[in-house]
């Protein structure tokens, strides 16, 4: 079973999107200053929505791990 590129791509971005309103909150917490707190969540995570992406399409060219049905 194989996933589509789009399908992998909703995933990367529903996931960053919860990621991404905690690495918010806790530069937040750590800085105090709300813009400071965008910038390190929105470049943090978009470094890690590609990396992630990149991830996902890697794994579905390993077979290890995938049970076959006969």
């Amino acid at each position: 079973m194989k996933e589509t590129r789009t399908r992998s791509l909703v995933k990367s971005l529903i996931w960053r999107a919860i990621a991404l309103s905690v690495t918010y909150l806790i530069a937040l917490l750590f800085t105090g200053s709300i813009e400071t707190s965008i910038m390190i969540a929105l470049i943090a995570n978009l470094v890690k929505t590609i990396l992630y992406y990149v991830l996902e399409r890697i794994f579905q060219r390993i077979e290890w791990g995938i049970i076959k049905k006969p």
